[in-house]
């Protein structure tokens, strides 16, 4: 470890597009203007959960990384399928963990591609792990007197001041992230049968109140000014036995692993965060107040 930087923050990306290059530039230029990369206390790495399958790519689409971004960061990491399945081997040869346990850390989708990333930056020595996706940009988009206004976004600084008083920190997202259309009442399908269509299928997340917002606002979910102007952050509380996360602008304290879950998600489905949400009953998640689209 270089002198002076005490430090160590994973970035983690379980990703398969081919933009990927695009969005990690952004970023790193995000974090150089927040002035983490000029910080001699922080030492800032990449871990790369790549799949090539999803949208067809190929190794270096991930890999190739401009010598200018490079320099701006302390390390990276990209894992492929044969660098899980290498390591898969080696732990079951020091029956650390068998087969079927690893066919469901390490097995398809997101879960494992994410279990990639987390276990790769406990076995290189990370305090902190701070997941982003690939298809957003630190800008939040706020709707102030009926005018779009795009603003720029410390996302990965903003979690690191908070993550050492905490088990998680979760930020919010906005943007097209509804998956109801917008509806035209109209004789057949009335607003008062829709809402009770959707009261049958609600939950935590998925309600009339943000459904009627959402579609009020075309399907996009603005970000709220008075979250964006806060300056405490607020712990999440535990609903229905769940403190609800999402899987990107997620931090995760890796200062103690006894205190870390794995991810875990269907067999062709999604829903890795919220099956982790179940398991934070007895961990502190702090919402570090900020967006992402």
């Amino acid at each position: 470890m270089p002198m002076g930087k005490n430090i160590k923050v994973g970035i983690g990306f379980a990703t398969g597009r081919k933009h990927f290059q695009k969005v990690l530039r952004s970023y790193i230029h995000n974090w150089k203007e927040s002035g983490l990369v000029d910080n001699n206390n922080i030492l800032l790495n990449i871990f790369v959960a790549y799949d090539l399958t999803y949208n067809k790519t190929n190794k270096k689409d991930y890999i190739n990384m401009h010598p200018e971004l490079a320099k701006n960061i302390d390390g990276a990491i990209f894992i492929g399928k044969s660098d899980i399945n290498q390591e898969i081997q080696h732990l079951i040869e020091k029956n650390i963990i068998n087969l079927a346990e690893a066919r469901m850390i390490f097995g398809k989708g997101y879960a494992s591609q994410r279990n990639a990333v987390l276990y790769s930056a406990i076995k290189n020595d990370m305090d902190y792990l701070i997941f982003l996706d690939d298809d957003e940009y630190p800008v939040a988009v706020t709707n102030t007197h009926k005018n779009a206004v795009w603003g720029g976004q410390h996302v990965l600084s903003t979690h690191i001041k908070f993550i050492g008083q905490t088990d998680f920190t979760h930020g919010y997202h906005c943007g097209y992230i509804s998956p109801i259309p917008f509806v035209e009442y109209n004789d057949t399908m009335t607003e008062t049968d829709f809402r009770s269509f959707i009261e049958a299928i609600s939950n935590d997340i998925l309600n009339w109140d943000n459904i009627k917002t959402i579609m009020s606002n075309g399907g996009v979910t603005y970000a709220d000014t008075n979250i964006l102007t806060s300056n405490n952050p607020i712990e999440v509380k535990e609903i229905n036995h769940a403190k609800f996360i999402s899987g990107a602008n997620l931090g995760i304290n890796l200062t103690d692993p006894r205190r870390i879950f794995p991810f875990y998600n269907p067999v062709g489905a999604r829903g890795e965060d919220t099956f982790l949400s179940t398991c934070l009953s007895q961990r502190k998640v702090t919402n570090t107040l900020l967006y992402i689209p």
